[in-house]
């Protein structure tokens, strides 16, 4: 690791986002807030869409908001072994054969033994695996491939209806869902089921009768209500509902 990686690792973990040693927007507005105490509210411009229909903003949002894993740092918490953008192959076991053709057997055969594991025991088998590195085109292609695809499918699994409205609705929901996963149970998830309730709503209205600006804005509201559920020791978070909320706030109406 190079001096100026650890610099910026450092940074990053002090102001409570993902610390990959690869600063992009997220991490400089974090910087912004902890330097200001106020939100930076312009957001960078985004890159086509790699998928059709769905939207490229939600993609550089959620990459830039996972940051790259690497097998040999475990994340922390209740996490399994990570690899690549927020492959976590304890909680997901399958998703290890993601990385096959990408990694050599040999290291799959190896990372197979985390496959399940989380939390502490997950933690005492990272160093095994310190030779293993993953590029950040490698985990682009894995993301693109095979997370994403999947990630969009729970989301429309979980908002039945959500098509009904702009691509943006699906994109910062898929974000939450790949961030949050997709239960609805118990208050910390309660604005998670008012969302699905108002797509719910949204799709039983006659479509004359649909407002999709207000709709937008109930659930732009929700998103960063979420926001009650963490500090400032997490501003990563708090930077990623903000931007996930103006994705479907501030989406051009035809």
């Amino acid at each position: 690791m190079t001096t100026t990686e650890s610099i910026v690792r450092a940074v990053q973990t002090f102001v409570g986002v993902v610390s990959d040693g690869s600063p992009g927007e997220i991490t400089w507005k974090a910087i912004y807030a902890k330097l200001t105490g106020k939100e930076w509210a312009e957001h960078a411009p985004a890159p086509a869409a790699d998928i059709e229909g769905f939207p490229g903003a939600a993609i550089s949002l959620i990459l830039e908001a996972e940051g790259i894993d690497q097998a040999s740092k475990w994340p922390g918490g209740g996490s399994g072994i990570s690899i690549g953008y927020g492959c976590d192959i304890g909680a997901d076991p399958g998703s290890l054969e993601f990385w096959r053709g990408i990694l050599t057997d040999e290291q799959i055969n190896r990372l197979s033994i985390a496959e399940g594991k989380t939390g502490g025991a997950a933690q005492a088998l990272a160093h095994q695996f310190s030779d293993i590195h993953v590029s950040a085109p490698d985990a682009r292609t894995v993301f693109m491939k095979s997370t994403l695809p999947r990630e969009i499918a729970l989301t429309r699994q979980t908002y039945p209806g959500i098509d009904l409205l702009p691509s943006t609705v699906l994109g910062a929901m898929t974000s939450i869902v790949y961030n949050r996963g997709p239960d609805l149970g118990g208050d910390r998830r309660s604005e998670m089921r008012e969302i699905r309730d108002i797509i719910t709503q949204f799709g039983e209205t006659p479509p004359g009768g649909r407002d999709v600006r207000a709709t937008l804005g109930k659930i732009a509201d929700l998103i960063q209500r979420m926001k009650r559920l963490w500090g400032n020791d997490q501003r990563g978070l708090l930077i990623r509902r903000d931007a996930e909320a103006k994705l479907v706030r501030d989406t051009p109406i035809g």
